[in-house]
Order: structure tokens, then sequence, then C-alpha cells
């Protein structure tokens, strides 16, 4: 089911997959800094905020990363920052948010057992979704994990809207189609999870790296903000 939020006149800023707290050091000031810029009305993130690698159910976590407490524990402090910069924000359930269900079931745990993200962590600002629809200058935006298809634009063109995602950390694109009596566009927004944590390790063999950065719809219209680094690969404090 999908949840429909209006604001058409509304600037929103949409963060990418974050990973906490296996996240690139810097993402929470350089998502301050792009809210600021837009004067931001709205915060939606497209899911995967949290990685929940330590209790993956369908494969090994690396035997080095932090174990389930710990992690658990890691992920509410930054959480907790997050809340204080964002304290009113939409999130998406992207697939790694969903390894607790999955977690959960594989363990055969009831569901009155198992609580919900708000009561794990303290957000009540925060509202959780499958997917968020909001208003622009070109018409309705669905704003997803990207689970389902890869590719914004292709998705968009599957269900006849813009479609803003992330989920697929090596895409970071902007494209328009003109449906010759209408203009729709698919955005893909990258990541702001950290490439050389020990969470992210399987995708050390990839041939494309991630691309850091996020999007906002602004003034009706899309726009992406990448997130340039240095050889240090801190945020070099320039927004792009």
């Amino acid at each position: 089911m999908c949840y429909l939020v209006h604001m058409p006149n509304d600037n929103t800023l949409i963060i990418s997959d974050v990973h906490i707290p296996y996240h690139c050091a810097d993402a929470l000031p350089f998502l301050e800094a792009v809210a600021n810029q837009i004067n931001a009305d709205r915060v939606i993130c497209v899911g995967d905020l949290l990685d929940a690698h330590g209790i993956a159910p369908n494969y090994e976590p690396h035997p080095d990363a932090l174990s389930p407490g710990n992690e658990l524990k890691a992920s509410q402090a930054y959480v907790s920052d997050f809340a204080r910069v964002f304290p009113e924000m939409w999130v998406c359930t992207g697939n790694h948010e969903y390894r607790v269900h999955k977690a959960a079931q594989k363990a055969r745990l009831p569901s009155d057992l198992v609580r919900p993200l708000s009561e794990v962590f303290d957000t009540p600002g925060w509202t959780w979704g499958d997917d968020w629809w909001i208003e622009s200058a070109l018409g309705p935006v669905c704003v997803t994990h990207g689970d389902k298809k890869k590719g914004a634009l292709a998705y968009a063109r599957l269900i006849g809207a813009s479609v803003v995602q992330g989920h697929w950390h090596n895409e970071f694109a902007l494209q328009f189609q003109n449906s010759r009596n209408r203009v729709f566009f698919g955005m893909d927004i990258g990541c702001l999870a950290d490439a050389d944590s020990l969470a992210l390790a399987y995708a050390k063999r990839a041939p494309l790296g991630q691309m850091l950065g996020c999007g906002a719809i602004v003034d009706g219209w899309p726009r992406l903000f990448a997130m340039e680094v240095g050889i240090d690969n801190r945020w070099t404090g320039r927004l792009i």
C-alpha cells in the first residue's frame, strides 16, 4: 500500500541509502547543508537508512563487523543525531530494514514479539511506510526504495508517474521522458554508505563504485546533489 503526502509547493529533501552505522562520515552534515540550501519543508528517506548487517538472514555477516547488539547501539546513537537535525521525516522501508522481519520469521518469532522500528528508535516524528507519493510541478512523484526495478526512469515508465529511488548505489542520474501529453522523470539518488566498511565488503569486486549524494524537489522540479569527497574520503564542504 502506498501512502500519499500532498505537498505541491514544498521543497523536499530526499535522502538516499545511508546504511547506519556503516555510513560515510559526513553524511549528516552534508544532508543538513543541502536541506538549508533548498530551504526544505519536508524530508523523505528512500529506505536502507539502517544496514542491519549483523542480523542478515540470507548470508553470513562479516566476522570482524559489529555484533548485532553493538550494531543496534551504534545505530540508535546515530539515529538520535539524525532525529535532532530532522525531527520530522517520512521513511520508506528498504530491503535492509526488512532484514529485521526476515530474521524474526526465520527464528519463528510471532509478530507480536517483534517491536516496530518506530519503537526501537526514539523518533516520534518519523513515519515509516513502503512508498511515499508527493506532488510536483510535473505531477505526482513516487518516492520508493528502488528494489522493484532497476532504473528510476524504467520504473516511472512502468507506473506512469515520476519516480525517485535509491537502492542501486552506483546509479546517480536524472532523466526526463515526454509522453506526448506530459513530461515525467526518473531520478536515481545514489547512497551515503561507507564503501570501505565491512558491511559493504560484498561490493568490493563490483565493476562500478558507488555514487554519494541525495536528491530534492525544489520549486516543483527534481535536483541531484553530489557529495564531493577528497582523498581522505571526507566531504569537501561544497554542494554540487
